[in-house]
């Protein structure tokens, strides 16, 4: 008896059955594992902040003190003058604190960069050594949120305060290709919302870190846990295009008067990040690290143009945007001011 085997194969049905439950399945599984890179980059980053943290503490107990902010230019220069910034190393904390973050085999490689507050000396990227190691690409500067992408209008290598009673600060930058070149960082000090001031209400809120600062964490008033020390930063962005990145070697702090930026809009004074739901992650002074919410922090004042837009005062935000005056209460290190912050901390 001839027995004949029939094989059976899928019907068109059947196929485009099959097909559409793998594409259910697909579309369920990628927004999980984008969840889970979420997370593993959130993890990352807290890392770092918690690395450099340490490392500031540890400099403190070598030094009794903490690193400054940046050596830049001499209190008694007048305003924006030093266009050839000779009149000191304008190196990062950061930089200082290699040593602390077992990058001691690239501290030693520099020259003429010193923890000396009183240091005159020309610019890091003068000498070829320094110039050499500033582009060192280290990863706990760098968060993998972030797509590292090269800036199209230049990188800040270095900042400069305007000497008039104002903590006002402008960055220098080397353009393309040159601009391409750095070791970029994602992370900065903050120098509270507009750094030392004589004016009696932005004064209030100095922060930690300054141009050649010498704090000490016993005289952080406002207790270490509740004072902003590190936060990430993203450089200079719009409309999701990155215009600016950052030198660790040159750029050291930054202040939140502006409030905190977000992945698509920030100016390079702005703290900012590429985490999910707007979360920038900060180093409190006491080494824990915690995210904090940007949303309604953002502040852009209308800043006068005559006669000279730096010295004239910033007017101060409306007492309604509650989670910009959070924020400086957060980054100001002695403002004594007791405010609940459970309304951006995350």
């Amino acid at each position: 008896m001839d027995r004949r085997s029939r094989r059976h194969g899928f019907t068109l049905i059947e196929l485009l059955v099959v097909i559409a439950i793998i594409a259910i399945l697909i579309g369920l599984l990628v927004p999980a594992v984008q969840k889970v890179r979420s997370a593993a980059s959130r993890t990352v980053c807290q890392n770092n902040l918690k690395q450099l943290g340490l490392a500031a503490h540890n400099y403190h107990d070598a030094n009794k003190k903490l690193p400054p902010g940046f050596i830049g230019n001499l209190a008694n220069a007048p305003k924006w003058n030093n266009q050839s910034l000779v009149d000191g190393p304008y190196v990062s904390c950061l930089a200082l604190m290699l040593p602390f973050l077992e990058q001691n085999a690239i501290y030693t490689k520099f020259v003429g960069i010193t923890t000396n507050l009183n240091a005159v000396s020309a610019g890091w990227w003068g000498n070829a050594n320094n110039y050499t190691m500033s582009q060192s690409k280290l990863a706990v500067f760098t968060c993998p949120a972030d797509s590292q992408d090269l800036p199209t209008t230049g990188t800040f290598i270095a900042e400069q305060v305007q000497v008039n009673g104002y903590y006002t600060t402008t960055a220098w930058y080397y353009a393309p290709p040159t601009a391409n070149v750095f070791g970029f960082t994602n992370y900065l000090g903050s120098f509270g919302a507009r750094g030392p001031s004589s004016d009696a209400f932005w004064g209030k809120y100095e922060g930690i870190f300054s141009n050649r600062s010498a704090t000490k964490l016993q005289t952080i008033g406002d207790g270490t846990s509740n004072t902003l020390m590190f936060g990430e930063v993203l450089g200079q962005v719009t409309n999701g295009n990155r215009d600016f990145q950052v030198a660790w070697m040159g750029m050291g702090c930054i202040g939140t008067a502006k409030g905190m930026g977000d992945g698509l809009n920030t100016s390079w004074g702005q703290f900012a990040s590429k985490h999910d739901g707007g979360i920038v992650l900060f180093c409190f002074a006491d080494g824990s690290v915690r995210g904090l919410t940007a949303g309604g922090t953002n502040w852009s004042p209308t800043v006068p143009t005559s006669p000279d837009p730096y010295v004239t005062p910033l007017p101060t935000p409306a007492t309604s945007q509650t989670s910009w005056w959070v924020l400086q209460a957060l980054a100001g290190k002695s403002d004594g001011v007791v405010i609940d912050s459970s309304s951006i901390l995350n």
